[in-house]
């Protein structure tokens, strides 16, 4: 990930693992209740997985917070070695912002989100 954008990347997705239907490991999360038999509640639910608001852990271990907390680590991490190894990418995401004209991932979903708390707060 690092690599990526000390070599220039522009963008990156870090999405959560899921299982598939079918597979071992998705039977044995259903038979544990772990999330819910196939159906299209289901894939539904797998449409959110993008979604930072609405995070989903299916590991044992560690919850949605924990996950929360390493997705957000990594997307910061990604971000801050690109900007300081090619500043120029800092002053276009500043620029993007401005402007209102996402060229990545990160910029559509700031101004989404700075548009769902102008309305909230209006």
């Amino acid at each position: 990930m690092a690599q990526c954008a000390w070599r220039g990347a522009d963008d990156m997705n870090l999405t959560p693992f899921v299982p598939y239907p079918g597979s071992e490991l998705y039977r044995e999360m259903v038979t544990d209740g772990r999330i819910p038999p196939m159906s299209e509640e289901y894939f539904v639910s797998l449409l959110d997985h993008s979604l930072m608001n609405k995070v989903k852990s299916f590991n044992r271990n560690f919850g949605p917070g924990v996950l929360l907390a390493i997705r957000l680590t990594f997307i910061s991490s990604f971000y801050l070695v690109s900007f300081m190894t090619h500043p120029a990418k800092a002053l276009r995401f500043v620029r993007n912002l401005w402007r209102r004209i996402p060229e990545t991932r990160i910029e559509r979903n700031l101004i989404q989100l700075s548009d769902r708390l102008r309305q909230a707060l209006t």
